[in-house]
């Protein structure tokens, strides 16, 4: 296993880490539900051949994972770092800070939290709540009293707002995404490594959508890769800004690929991850065509989650998705880890247009991406095609 420096902490950490959003499953007549004991053995496992940390939240599986966690670590607790999230959403009053960390504390069943996260927070909001709540200040007393080492946070915004975050000289490290399909706080990543901050990249297979891709895209990116997992690994870790990645792994088998890909795979030349991020524009330049995902389209008045159904639209069109973007789309008012409408609820009112700064015709691009992504359109696609052959 390969390890290094959390920026300016001098912990040296494992290049992959154990995430825990997704946990172990089981599964008896047909239903499927999350093992403690299947967790246990995967996380063990993983300690086994070299991971030295383990990332969670207060908010994952209800709880379960920071009780999980809890049982792991009775003969690891010396050699394992724990990261966890505070509630960002149930903060919101003086003392709500303090009364989760001390709740969380006491499901980890440890005395200390190595790396504690304020979860998914932009600048502005940051400190909007901070007024409201004075979470900094709590925040800086917990370290003092020994109950936090590093004040961290995960972020999910612009880019430009992790560089005012880390100007403010609070935190030690970052969790962010990074990966294939998602490169864009890779300026901002810089940044943060050359202040010293440590950098954690969270979803470096972005959520399997890159263990998916098409044979095509690895033979254009990397041809000596021999899966996606590798390829989507080995180019995050390429990134010497990046001191470690975190992988939710669902079961022993994931633990035993990752770990092995992590430690075996070749590393990327400098000529070949230049090569691999040109391609990686190319991509990117026809997907921004599309939507460049800066959000200022909303809110929408009918609640179409503008933004996601162009991401699935890009991955349609620009990755080869095809399959995994057309079942995300027909699930979209279903999945309760999005809100929204599809793009039938649009009425063509233009609020959107009007805020879009590359001034696409919105209203336009929703009535085409509904067609490419809807089962019914394909079905009549499939439908027309067939038909044409017959008469020829």
């Amino acid at each position: 296993m390969l390890y290094r420096t959390l920026g300016q902490t001098g912990i040296k950490l494992s290049v992959l880490g154990y995430g825990t959003k997704y946990l172990p499953e089981s599964e008896s007549k047909g239903k499927r539900w999350i093992s403690i004991d299947n967790s246990i053995k995967a996380m063990h496992r993983s300690f086994e051949l070299g991971v030295n940390h383990i990332d969670t939240s207060y908010l994952y599986n209800n709880g379960l994972s920071e009780t999980a966690i809890s049982q792991v670590l009775k003969n690891w607790q010396e050699k394992i770092y724990i990261g966890t999230k505070a509630p960002t959403k149930l903060i919101k009053k003086p003392g709500d800070y303090r009364k989760y960390l001390e709740e969380q504390l006491s499901r980890l069943n440890v005395d200390c939290i190595d790396f504690y996260y304020f979860d998914q927070v932009d600048y502005q909001n940051f400190l909007l709540i901070n007024k409201r709540t004075n979470w900094i200040k709590e925040a800086k007393k917990a370290q003092k009293e020994g109950l936090i080492k590093h004040i961290g946070f995960s972020f999910n915004a612009p880019p430009e707002e992790m560089k005012l975050m880390v100007d403010m000289k609070l935190f030690s490290v970052i969790s962010c995404s990074y990966n294939l399909l998602n490169r864009k706080n890779s300026i901002a990543i810089e940044y943060a490594a050359s202040k010293g901050t440590g950098i954690i990249a969270a979803e470096p297979l972005a959520g399997g959508k890159i263990v998916l891709l098409p044979n095509k895209f690895r033979a254009e990116m990397n041809p000596s890769a021999r899966n996606n997992v590798e390829l989507g690994l080995s180019f995050v870790i390429a990134n010497r800004c990046i001191s470690a990645t975190l992988c939710s792994m669902k079961n022993l088998e994931m633990v035993e690929e990752n770990i092995f890909y992590t430690a075996d795979s070749t590393p990327i030349t400098k000529e070949q991850l230049k090569n691999m991020n040109d391609y990686l524009d190319e991509l990117q330049e026809a997907a921004d065509k599309i939507c460049k995902g800066c959000k200022y389209c909303l809110s929408c008045p009918q609640e179409v989650n503008i933004p996601y159904i162009f991401e699935l639209y890009i991955d349609h069109q620009i990755y080869g998705l095809k399959d995994y973007a057309s079942q995300m789309y027909s699930n979209l008012e279903t999945n309760s880890e999005f809100t929204g409408k599809n793009a039938l609820s649009c009425f063509n009112c233009g609020l959107c247009s009007q805020k879009c700064p590359l001034n696409i015709e919105i209203s336009i691009k929703l009535k085409e991406a509904h067609k490419t992504l809807s089962p019914y359109y394909q079905e009549i696609k499939k439908t027309e095609l067939k038909t044409k052959r017959k008469r020829k």
